[in-house]
């Protein structure tokens, strides 16, 4: 057996190594691991080998591997980062090996957490699941994982005697920079102005940098651009080929790609002009009154 294992979900990569191996464990290709692969089982009857890397070795005896590898040897590799446009991936792609983990669906990210609430002697309802995906923001922030669904989990699961509330979930998990700034760009795009400044307010208030916020404005307006380019594809469809969920693409898809293009500029500008000093607050809010004006009923397809 030759696998790869690569993506943004540790969590899941790490139970597929529980899964599948518990050999030796080598971090970085070298000749002590090549030595492993060759060397004939004493004690076991296979060898397995798990070794975690930086990125796919460039190394000929790595790519002699693939196809070749000894019988009695299984081989789990890795990788952190993985270059596409190599010969290595190239060749574990045409091998078929690799295996990708990244973020899961809603269905299975609640699949997931209904498991582990199970676990844990307590019970949600359907409408709190939702919200409760919904505020920690996993669908669209990098940087909420699987691994911190599981920590926020378990607290929920710690507070609840018997089922976990809406209230509940507002007081373990933050919501989300990114859950934010995608409302304030739905508001936007429903050109609605009196909850467009109320909501800004409201993130000033809570600190949330300006830049920040525009800068995740700009992917929505970006993923809507993006999405223009497949009318002929459904929502479902266009977000498999572009690499998001399809909710993301619900709020844009009815823009018109001119006007997705002026309020991304106005978005720019406005960042690059907070970084040479302009007051950050004056310039937030006079981006956020351009786009309204862009967005206004001539924006629509």
């Amino acid at each position: 057996m030759f696998k790869v294992l690569y993506g943004t979900e540790r969590y899941l990569i790490d139970n597929e190594l529980s899964r599948i191996a518990h050999g030796e464990r080598f971090d970085g290709f070298s000749d002590m691991v090549f030595d492993a692969i060759s060397s004939y089982p004493i004690f076991a009857d296979r060898n397995q080998i798990i070794v975690s890397c930086e990125k796919l070795p460039s190394d000929k005896r790595f790519l002699d591997l693939v196809g070749k590898l000894p019988k009695f040897t299984d081989l789990i590799v890795v990788p952190q980062t993985m270059d596409k446009r190599s010969k290595e991936y190239k060749a574990l792609d045409k091998a078929g090996v690799i295996e990708i983990y990244d973020k899961v669906e809603r269905e299975r990210l609640s699949g997931l957490l209904l498991g582990l609430i199970s676990k844990g002697g307590s019970r949600i309802r359907t409408s709190t699941m939702n919200y409760l995906v919904d505020r920690s923001g996993y669908l669209m922030d990098d940087d909420v994982d699987l691994y911190q669904m599981r920590i926020w989990v378990k607290q929920l699961c710690f507070a609840s005697e018997d089922e976990i509330t809406i209230e509940m979930v507002d007081a373990v998990i933050p919501s989300s920079s990114h859950v934010k700034a995608f409302a304030l760009a739905g508001l936007l795009l429903e050109n609605d102005g009196d909850g467009v400044f109320a909501l800004a307010k409201q993130l000033l208030e809570e600190k949330e940098e300006p830049i920040k916020i525009l800068s995740l404005i700009l992917r929505t307006f970006r993923l809507g651009y993006k999405r223009s380019l497949y009318p002929e594809l459904s929502d479902a469809d266009a977000a498999k080929k572009i690499g998001v969920p399809a909710f993301q693409l619900h709020q844009v898809k009815k823009v018109k790609p001119e006007s997705l293009n002026r309020c991304m500029e106005i978005i720019l500008e406005s960042v690059s002009g907070i970084k040479t000093g302009a007051k950050s607050r004056v310039v937030f809010f006079l981006a956020l009154s351009e786009m309204l004006q862009e967005l206004g009923g001539n924006a629509y397809a």
